[in-house]
Formats: C-alpha cells, sequence, structure tokens
C-alpha cells in the first residue's frame, strides 16, 4: 500500500489528483475535486452529528 501526505490530512484537490492518477477515479466533468468535495464533506458532517468518528479525514 502506497501512503501520501506523510501522515499528514491531504486537500480534497491533491487527493483528487492522486485518485485520478491512480485510475481510482473516473470523470467525464470538469471539476471532480469539487463533486468529490461534495460527497465527502455531507458524509462527514452527518457522521459528527451522530457522535460517530468521520470516515473521512
Amino acid at each position: 500500500m502506497t501512503f501520501f501526505g506523510n501522515g499528514s490530512p491531504l486537500h480534497y484537490r491533491e487527493l483528487t489528483e492522486i485518485a485520478l492518477r491512480g485510475g481510482l477515479l473516473t470523470t467525464a466533468g470538469r471539476t471532480p475535486e469539487a463533486t468529490l468535495f461534495a460527497q465527502t464533506y455531507p458524509e462527514n458532517k452527518r457522521r459528527h452529528q451522530c457522535d460517530e468518528a468521520p470516515r473521512f479525514e
């Protein structure tokens, strides 16, 4: 397994770029980083409201 960020959180733009380069994401859109953020933010917010650990850090 390859790790990025040296144990520090990655900005969603960096994470998107790594995932695209690695073939983990495909997109036809112009702003895949915005889509990724739009998907992960509400999930973390919901988990926080339920006193659960965030799924994405």
